[in-house]
């Protein structure tokens, strides 16, 4: 019998076998966004740095289509790579109109886990594409005032959008080790004048005239070139409505 304050062995094992598996995926868990869809039954996505993660509850060595991950989608370019985040083995992949088909292959059984589901399955995916932008809610953005509104479904990068109706209202990040950032969001939605601040001094500035044909992922701002340094970006509200979508940093 166990004395008072001792962790049963089956309990323990349950709780390092759990800490196991988080070590492995780490990089699809912590600091990581979500994406446009959350998943389906078998499968669930995160973002994070550029690439997006695809956790696979029940792999079962066929090939898999993630639909959201087509060659349509308005949050991913063209897939350039498809690997196992435990192992960093590549996959075959085909991304179409229809989705990204991965060939899957047999799954190792994780090491040092003793559960045999969470051994087996639960594998993640790591998918890079050539549309990593840095999203208007990524880690390191510090807002005042600014709203957000998920789920657009109107063709918005990562299917969301960062909007601001108050004179004032400022978005900042500090960007490191670029020479320079392009502004990403809708034009004919709003109507207002966004002021963009380089390292606090006055940059340019951004009109948003509102029509019936709006145009989304619209490049509204690019920065000159920039010494190669961390920079701290603001977006600061001058009138009425403003938006952000993404901004694509180089």
């Amino acid at each position: 019998m166990r004395g008072r304050g001792n962790i049963d062995d089956e309990a323990r094992q349950i709780c390092l076998d759990i800490g196991r598996w988080i070590d492995i995926n780490k990089e699809a868990i912590y600091s990581a966004r979500p994406f446009t869809q959350w998943g389906d039954n078998e499968v669930i996505y995160t973002r994070q740095g550029g690439c997006i993660y695809a956790t696979i509850l029940h792999p079962k060595g066929e090939a898999i289509t993630l639909p959201p991950l087509s060659s349509l989608s308005a949050s991913v370019g063209k897939i350039t790579k498809v690997e196992w985040v435990e192992g960093d083995k590549s996959l075959p992949f085909t991304q179409s109109a229809e989705g990204l088909t991965i060939q899957m292959g047999e799954t190792t059984t994780t090491q040092g886990i003793h559960d045999r589901k969470l051994a087996q399955g639960y594998k993640v995916i790591r998918i890079t594409h050539d549309k990593a932008w840095f999203n208007d809610d990524d880690p390191g953005v510090r807002t005042f005032g600014w709203d957000r509104q998920c789920k657009t479904h109107e063709g918005d990068f990562n299917n969301d959008l960062s909007f601001s109706t108050l004179v004032g209202d400022t978005w900042t990040v500090n960007i490191d080790h670029s020479r320079g950032f392009t502004i990403v969001a809708p034009q004919g939605m709003c109507e207002g004048e966004m002021e963009v601040r380089i390292d606090g001094k006055h940059a340019g500035h951004v009109s948003f005239v509102k029509s019936d044909d709006v145009k989304h992922q619209s490049i509204v701002f690019t920065s000159k070139k920039l010494r190669k340094s961390t920079h701290e970006i603001q977006l600061v509200n001058k009138r009425g409505m403003i938006a952000l979508d993404a901004l694509i940093v180089r």
